[in-house]
């Protein structure tokens, strides 16, 4: 079982940011290739924004400037920062600026911690530096490569600053890029920005927003972490969270008493060019032991440089190695009941062997029953088979299995039986015949296991001798089952005979011949095929596929035919028939999720068929919105609350949530239910109302259902 952390019931918190990516996923904005849509906002900026608020009366703010030039411009001129409530107009509540000489000077002093003084000496050096304007030359035979590669160098040293002095809320207050509001009322919203004092030219300024609830629990930063117990190693994923960065890993073992650091310096990940594309991260261990329990703790930066843990997992790696593979060659019928399945090993086998096992199919693939109900010792190199079905393909295979049950299997074989019984009556399905002179014939595919193919003869006359004209067999062994059921020929038409006749035979691989088919008589053209029909339009829906067409333009046309299949490899499957005037079809009888692929074909009243239509595709999809739950029920007895409902589960793995209303009125999550019922006490005199919601394993949910009101007296 794969150990799991989740975060399934954890309530998301007041700790907002208006598309505050992590930090370091602003150094990966110049470490990777600009999309059109950048180069076309290059020369937009912004001051993205961070915010949180604790159960104290206040917010706590965080600046992160987009572009090392508008860094450099509000570090001369500062920050206007702006506030309103939802229902008022901003209006200016400070103006935040850096730290003047003196003042870092005198930071640096104080500071006891030799590692905080470095940090903030460099941060102090950076922004020094950043005041001041580079010069440099440039190779005019490079031109504006040159450019570009210094305003890379530029952006990236200032981000990778940004990384390292903003973990410190000194240095952030220091460089103008934090700001505590303490003028604010708990419960009360408020709406923050920001916008430089002096903007860079030639630049757009793009104000962004955040919104904060004062009062408001912190943010929790649990997140759903994968592990795959490999031989010898432990491998780790998870999906990044916006609010953390620089991952840290540590781990103890059942005899350590404290955790130990993995890492020297924290993981990060670069963001993707598609903004919109998920970021995985991964970790691996392969200094482990197998079998031996090791707890793990993921640890990140949030976006105010505090380090808080996400994640502890508890695995095991485990023995996942399997045997050498057996050998086994052509199994062989040693009597009219037996036969005899060998194998070879190693000469000197793994020292984990724990034995053997034979199984048996009609096919090359899939599964494979077992003939014996025990493991066959480690030593056995052979077994006898006395259960084989006689007239059909019997495939073996030998498994190797280990003591932790680590399986290596040869290759599928089949034996080779004596054989006198001969196919069945072969049925010739549908014949065409084409303007040329073509004629297609579809065959049945047999159900014989051992059939080799068919044999196809041809007459002018049903009652004279008929030729034989076409062979389709499969002459590879018996681990191919391809046989050809499609078969054309070629017939003159400048004769007075207006059909000709076919019939064929079913033979195997010991040659044995089947009856005849009944003859099939195919009717020479007069005109030709009729114009393809053409599928100019196709609707997917959530329940069904709604296909627009243009039919044939044939005067005779007779019908149409609509094809469907799943896959592109597969041949066309006959789906229902079209009338003449019928110009719009649709398929109910769908799977959601599944591609549906579609053709059609004009047959006129010669019975002549077009190509196929040009083949186009429908795909329904799942709009995630789940039935709602129904019928609440409130029993209460004393001051103890029970509330029960029902609901259609069908196929989904669902749980429920339940939510109250706060003293605001506003319904918010409270609990979380595998069953259909809840109940919990509640204190006289309450009055309380209730909602419930579904969710699907899948990511589906249910509208909220209709409220119920609960009076306790």
């Amino acid at each position: 079982m794969k150990p799991r952390t989740s975060t399934a019931g954890v309530q998301a918190a007041q700790f907002k940011y208006a598309k505050v990516a992590v930090i370091i996923v602003l150094v990966g904005l110049v470490c990777v290739q600009p999309n059109h849509a950048q180069q076309v906002d290059e020369m937009r900026t912004t001051v993205r924004l961070a915010a949180r608020t604790g159960e104290q009366q206040h917010v706590q703010l965080r600046l992160f400037p987009d572009r090392r030039e508008l860094m450099r411009f509000s570090l001369a001129d500062g920050f206007v920062l702006e506030r309103r409530s939802p229902n008022s107009n901003f209006s200016e509540i400070a103006r935040i600026r850096t730290y003047d000489e003196a003042a870092w000077r005198t930071m640096i002093a104080s500071e006891s911690d030799a590692e905080q003084a470095r940090d903030i000496g460099l941060a102090f050096i950076f922004q020094q530096s950043l005041l001041q304007t580079q010069g440099g030359t440039l190779n005019f035979d490079n031109g504006i490569s040159d450019l570009e590669e210094l305003k890379s160098r530029e952006e990236f040293a200032y981000f990778a600053f940004l990384v390292s002095s903003l973990k410190s809320a000194d240095i952030a207050e220091a460089l103008g890029l934090s700001y505590t509001d303490t003028q604010v009322q708990l419960g009360q919203t408020y709406i923050y920005r920001v916008r430089p004092v002096q903007l860079p030219d030639d630049y757009d300024y793009v104000a962004t927003d955040i919104e904060v609830t004062v009062g408001s629990a912190d943010d929790a930063y649990a997140n759903e972490v994968d592990v795959f117990e490999g031989d010898g190693i432990l491998s780790f994923s998870w999906q990044d969270s916006d609010n953390i960065s620089g991952i840290l890993v540590e781990r103890r073992t059942t005899i350590d008493e404290a955790f130990v650091p993995l890492m020297d310096q924290p993981l990060f990940s670069l963001q993707s060019s598609d903004p919109d594309q998920p970021i995985r991260s991964s970790f691996a261990d392969s200094n482990v032991v197998n079998y031996t329990p090791y707890t793990y703790r993921f640890m990140g930066y949030n976006l105010f440089g505090e380090v808080v843990p996400f994640a502890e997992i508890t695995a095991v790696p485990r023995d996942r190695t399997p045997p050498e593979a057996p050998f086994m060659p052509v199994p062989e019928q040693i009597s009219a009941r037996e036969v005899k399945i060998s194998w070879t090993m190693n000469e000197v086998p793994a020292s984990d062997l724990l034995g053997f096992v034979v199984g048996r199919s009609n096919r090359n693939e899939g599964d494979f029953g077992l003939l014996h109900s025990d493991f066959l010792p480690k030593e056995t190199r052979s077994f006898i088979d006395t259960t084989f079905v006689p007239g059909q393909l019997n495939y073996y295979v030998v498994q190797a299995v280990d003591t932790a049950l680590n399986v290596s299997s040869s290759f599928p074989m089949a034996v080779t039986l004596i054989d006198s019984i001969p196919p069945a009556k072969p049925v010739i399905l549908t014949s065409t015949i084409d303007s040329t002179g073509v004629v297609t014939l579809q065959l049945q595919r047999n159900t014989d296991p051992d059939l080799m193919g068919f044999r196809l003869y041809r007459s002018n006359d049903p009652d004279h001798e008929f030729t034989h004209v076409l062979d389709g067999f499969s002459f590879g062994d018996t681990l191919t089952s391809n046989i050809q059921t499609v078969f054309s020929d070629t017939v003159t038409l400048n004769t007075l005979t207006p059909k000709v006749y076919y019939k064929a035979e079913a033979l195997d691989f010991n040659y044995n011949a089947s009856e005849f088919s009944d003859v099939l008589s195919v009717s020479r053209p007069d005109t030709i095929p009729p114009s393809v029909p053409v599928i100019y339009n196709v609707i997917s829906q959530t329940d069904r596929i709604e296909l627009y067409y243009h039919s044939s333009e044939s005067t005779d046309l007779a019908r149409q035919e609509l094809y469907r299949k799943t896959s592109l490899d597969v041949p066309w499957a006959f789906f229902d028939t079209l009338s003449a005037s019928q110009n719009m079809y649709i398929d109910r009888n769908v799977t959601q999720g599944t591609k549906y692929y579609y053709s059609m074909r004009a047959i006129d009243r010669s019975d002549l068929y077009s190509d196929y239509a040009f083949a186009v595709y429908g795909l329904t999809y799942d709009d995630g919105v789940r039935p709602a739950v129904e019928t609440i029920r409130a029993q209460i007895d004393g001051t103890t609350l029970r509330l029960d409902w029902e609901y259609d589960q069908k196929d989904w793995e669902v749980y429920f949530v339940v939510y109250r209303q706060n003293t605001d009125g506003i319904l918010v999550q409270h609990a979380r239910t595998d069953q259909p019922t809840f109940s919990e006490t509640l204190p006289p005199g309450s009055r309380i109302v209730y909602s419930v919601r579904a969710y699907t394993s899948d990511g589906g949910q249910s509208p909220l259902s209709a409220e119920i009101v609960v009076v306790v007296e």
